[in-house]
């Protein structure tokens, strides 16, 4: 039992890092993305 809870906590605190880094891998883009509808960034 212990094993499988130490095993789910750390499933847990990897997904969560996947999440913030997904969230702002998206936030870059979507600040890419207005700088090219702006014309800005070209």
């Amino acid at each position: 039992d212990q094993d499988y809870l130490s095993m789910a906590n750390t499933i847990k605190s990897v997904l969560g890092i996947l999440g913030t880094r997904w969230n702002s891998a998206r936030e870059y883009i979507a600040i890419l993305n207005d700088y090219d509808a702006s014309g800005i960034y070209n």
